[in-house]
């Protein structure tokens, strides 16, 4: 079977801007950016404690929250702010959005789960989102990929529809340094399987 997913880049390593490592890997907020070195470094040692005492991969806490709802794509996974090493993961079923947080050394899913609300969600979110529902690719998949392309361990993923490009982003600790590898989904090969959220 071909595999659309093509690696467009194993970039650079640390240090990784707020907006690629931040919580979730998404954009830093206003306040976020007037301490952004600061941030930045301590996100990154996060990622890396993470990578020392996980006992779960991405793609098992992927396989575990995509399971709590059968028919749900995983949009993004990244580690959590917490005391205890975990991943958050955001899931999307048809108009349906959770947020669980998966036990990196039990991989169990752990605390409350989030239910959002698609209108509510900033206009990247809501476009992320929507691209997800039209390929084929799912976010394991391009883990896969980035781990081969950069050896290492993935703690953290996301689809970015930016309107020219559709990437999966995949940051990937290897050894000493934390890469970003971004790999270029084929929109001519994408296939829609769910109707698209109305925004």
């Amino acid at each position: 079977m071909k595999n659309n997913l093509c690696a467009i880049s194993a970039s650079i390593t640390t240090p990784i801007t707020a907006g690629a490592t931040a919580e979730m890997l998404k954009p830093a907020s206003a306040a976020q950016n007037d301490n952004a070195a600061d941030h930045v470094q301590d996100t990154i040692h996060r990622l890396f404690e993470l990578s020392r005492v996980a006992q779960v991969s991405l793609c098992d806490a992927i396989a575990v929250a995509e399971r709590r709802h059968d028919g749900s794509r995983t949009v993004q996974i990244g580690f959590d702010r917490s005391a205890f090493p975990c991943y958050r993961v955001r899931t999307v079923r048809n108009d349906e959005i959770w947020e669980n947080t998966i036990d990196a050394k039990t991989g169990r899913i752990t605390g409350v789960e989030r239910v959002l609300s698609f209108q509510k969600l900033g206009s990247e979110d809501r476009t992320n989102i929507k691209a997800i529902k039209h390929i084929t690719q799912g976010m394991s998949e391009a883990v896969l990929v980035a781990e081969r392309v950069v050896p290492g361990m993935a703690v953290g993923g996301c689809l970015i529809d930016d309107s020219v490009t559709l990437h999966f982003v995949v940051l990937v600790v290897s050894g000493d340094r934390l890469k970003q590898v971004m790999l270029e989904v084929d929109r001519h090969a994408t296939a829609s399987r769910n109707p698209i959220l109305e925004g």
